[in-house]
């Protein structure tokens, strides 16, 4: 549960962090209204598309497979993001990072479901996603940590430290 789930964790961390910082991104890189928009909403066409290939990837390979991927992947596109040069790269690097997330979700829920005993699987995908709000909870100590008023964001930071746990998620 907790290593599984936890890709919930990891998700609602970076969407709570670039979220957060796409008005600081946006100053650094000098973006129209437009792009500022794509941007937001960026991560979460990745999601979409993530969710739609994880059940046959899933299937295919194993519901661990997706998670791994989401977990390793959200690691690498969130770590790659912080050496953005501009516009096109984060765009694509955080599509990237949607995708991941999106990857991860679905197959831990099937996993979770098809490892519960049924009198179980209600309460697991509950804490399952309840450990969505532990992220979101991480990702606002970060940010209160950083600048508790959101006004001097150091984003490159932020984005590194929110894919920290699935890093070590991965690990283990």
């Amino acid at each position: 549960l907790t290593l599984g789930g936890s890709v919930y964790f990891t998700a609602a961390a970076e969407i709570v962090i670039v979220g957060a910082v796409t008005v600081t991104v946006a100053k650094e890189f000098n973006l129209a209204p437009w792009q500022r928009g794509i941007l937001v909403s960026i991560i979460f066409i990745g999601a979409l598309l993530g969710n739609l290939a994880s059940g046959t990837l899933g299937d295919t390979f194993g519901r661990r497979v997706p998670i791994l991927v989401g977990y390793l992947g959200m690691a690498v596109f969130a770590g790659l993001s912080t050496l953005a040069t501009g516009f096109a790269v984060i765009l694509v690097l955080w599509l990237l990072l949607g995708l991941c997330f999106g990857l991860g979700v679905p197959a831990w829920n099937s996993l979770c479901s098809e490892h519960s005993p049924t009198r179980l699987r209600a309460l697991m995908n509950g804490v399952g996603q309840a450990i969505f709000s532990l992220g979101m909870a991480y990702a606002a100590i970060l940010l209160y940590l950083d600048d508790p008023y959101l006004r001097n964001l150091h984003w490159r930071p932020l984005v590194f430290w929110a894919a920290v746990p699935g890093v070590v998620l991965f690990v283990l």
